[in-house]
């Protein structure tokens, strides 16, 4: 006789068998360990400025042709910067034409800067000519040192207005960058006529400092100050600070370049001091 025990466990077999497999559970790999570690920030590396080196005019890369004439040319703009083309051509023997043909290479070439400047009410700007870095290599001459920093177009005024002024009835000194001593200011252009009075002249490209000058020129002693303008619009702006400075304008005048040019006395540009 089969007793209930053994039924019971034949039973469970059956089930046992009958269920599906459970799936094995894979282990979980064990997770690494994460160290959190200070923020160091990464520089970038700095980028190292050097000065442009200067061109080797031997080399294959960089040489260029300079004729006889041209160099020519350049020999004469080094003696004399402050003249024109036209006055230049009448030293160089040479004509408009070709002359103008030559320093329109010099120009193209890179070996001057051309600086077109208003001589004359009427008719064209005279072009005027700085030598570049790569002309003074060319002539293996020293550059030429402007006036206290300033550039090209400030010390041609400059120059272009002592020469006339020497020319002058009653002028018996002419200085760029005069000074009347005693620690005074230095005048762009300072005059000593006959009687013993000065005048300064000072040159505007803006009329930023203008009035300050103007001071610093009549405390000095100058009898007179002279300021002559690049264009109109400096004109206009210089005239309005010395209607405050001098209403009457008896000591003090702006003026245009081509009007200093063709002065044949200081008295037309300013009498009221004189």
């Amino acid at each position: 006789m089969i007793k209930d025990e053994e039924i019971s466990r034949h039973n469970m077999k059956i089930v046992e068998r009958l269920q599906p497999a459970k799936p094995q559970q894979e282990a979980h790999p064990q997770q690494e360990s994460i160290i959190a570690l200070p923020y160091v920030p990464i520089s970038e590396p700095k980028a190292t400025l050097k000065p442009n080196p200067k061109p080797n005019l031997n080399s294959e890369k960089t040489r260029i042709e300079i004729s006889q004439q041209e160099k020519e040319v350049l020999m004469n703009i080094y003696s004399n910067l402050w003249i024109g083309i036209v006055e230049r051509c009448k030293e160089l023997n040479l004509s408009i034409g070709a002359g103008s043909r030559t320093i329109d290479s010099l120009i193209k070439k890179g070996f001057v800067t051309p600086w077109d400047i208003r001589t004359t009410i009427k008719g064209r700007a005279t072009r005027f000519l700085e030598i570049s870095a790569k002309g003074y290599i060319v002539l293996n001459a020293s550059p030429h040192i402007y006036t206290r920093g300033a550039n090209y177009p400030h010390t041609c005024f400059q120059n272009l207005i002592a020469r006339h002024f020497k020319k002058l009835p009653n002028v018996i000194k002419v200085e760029i960058e005069g000074s009347l001593g005693n620690n005074s200011k230095c005048v762009d252009v300072l005059i000593r006529m006959q009687d013993g009075k000065y005048i300064a002249i000072e040159v505007a490209m803006s009329s930023v400092n203008e009035h300050s000058n103007t001071i610093k020129d009549l405390e000095a002693g100058c009898m007179a100050v002279i300021i002559v303008c690049e264009n109109a619009k400096v004109l206009a702006s210089v005239e309005q600070i010395l209607a405050k400075i001098d209403p009457e304008g008896k000591q003090t005048s702006a003026v245009l370049l081509p009007q200093v040019l063709k002065c044949k006395s200081v008295e037309e540009l300013i009498g009221g001091a004189l």
